[in-house]
């Protein structure tokens, strides 16, 4: 008997600080809560506001 090959997938997420402009990761799901825009705390200098998608970007062949 054989075993198949099993896997996962994680959704990736690049952010630059809108303050201090350095980058960082995390893995993971990004949600409205309440209908309001999610929002993220620069982890190298503390700055929190809301996130959006970079202009230009494209996902699937498409700009977001």
């Amino acid at each position: 008997m054989t075993w198949a090959h099993e896997y996962t997938w994680e959704t990736l997420f690049h952010f630059l600080c809108g303050e201090c402009k350095n980058w960082w990761s995390y893995a993971g799901i990004i949600e409205k809560k309440n209908g309001k825009q999610p929002s993220m705390t620069c982890p190298h200098c503390g700055y929190k506001t809301e996130i959006k998608v970079k202009e230009g970007f494209k996902h699937n062949g498409k700009e977001s």
